[in-house]
């Protein structure tokens, strides 16, 4: 199938990008938030697609990811460890 790899976003060290990746199915999109090196290699999954998920970015010490989600119902800014293990955190809470 096709796919689109939108957003990317360097780490500091500039050794990997996290990006957006849209596997197309008929008109809707399943995104889904990947990490792979800077030559394209090792690709993982880091948000496997539950909602809309989109604008991933690293933290400054790049410990951690944030990027917005709709799986709480609206757009929310939500939080992870760098290699998506772990608890996910919703950081707002937005009404509408």
């Amino acid at each position: 199938g096709k796919a689109a790899l939108l957003d990317g976003h360097w780490s500091r060290d500039g050794k990997r990008v996290v990006y957006v990746h849209d596997q197309f199915q008929g008109t809707d999109g399943k995104f889904q938030i990947n990490a792979c090196a800077a030559d394209g290699s090792d690709i993982k999954t880091l948000i496997p697609h539950k909602a809309f998920e989109e604008s991933p970015r690293w933290s400054p010490d790049g410990k951690s990811l944030a990027w917005v989600s709709t799986r709480f119902g609206n757009q929310e800014v939500c939080s992870v460890a760098a290699d998506g293990k772990g608890e996910i955190k919703r950081l707002t809470r937005d009404p509408g």
